[in-house]
């Protein structure tokens, strides 16, 4: 993922309890995070792009939008190439819920680094309170119409197949045990 100018995230998760806790975590090779998807313990889910010096992207949701014990859909985009403002999108069931959006980063830094799922590396007490399904990364920007398809692309209560969102390039997908 190093020195990507486009990414996007999917997943279905479940929290279950109203504690803060990380969704994804994307780091450098020693340890400092470069991505972050986390929910805040008043429902509300942020999306950061680090880069120390460099500033970040962020976004930040309306309280509520995540509830407890309901699976909720959620995808994240980020275009460095965009212009300021219009870099990044959180999508909550397939409709844009980004509020806010600044940056002047240039690409997202994660040689050699990791990826977690549902926790952080370096702090252990960060885990999701929760379940976390269907886990996948690109490495180009998926559209409002892709993000669509993936939320409303079931059939027999299995989700969509995420090889075949026209258009995108999947890099990684995780089942979790599907």
């Amino acid at each position: 993922l190093d020195g990507l100018t486009t990414l996007s995230f999917s997943a279905w998760i479940k929290p279950t309890s109203s504690s803060s806790s990380i969704i994804l975590s994307i780091q450098d090779t020693i340890g400092y995070e470069q991505l972050q998807i986390f929910r805040h313990s008043a429902g509300y889910l942020v999306g950061k792009i680090y880069g120390g010096s460099q500033g970040r992207l962020a976004w930040t949701q309306s309280p509520n939008i995540a509830p407890l014990n309901v699976w909720t859909h959620i995808a994240f985009t980020v275009d460095l190439s965009q212009a300021l403002g219009s870099r990044g999108k959180l999508y909550i069931n397939g409709s844009d819920a980004t509020s806010s959006d600044s940056t002047n980063q240039a690409t997202i830094n994660t040689s050699g680094g990791g990826i977690f799922i549902g926790k952080r590396n370096v702090i252990s007490d960060s885990y999701f309170d929760g379940l976390i399904d269907e886990v996948a990364i690109w490495n180009t920007a998926l559209t409002s119409t892709q993000v669509a398809e993936i939320y409303n692309g079931t059939s027999t209560n299995l989700t969509k197949d995420l090889t075949t969102v026209s258009g995108s390039n999947l890099i990684y997908w995780n089942r979790m045990g599907e």
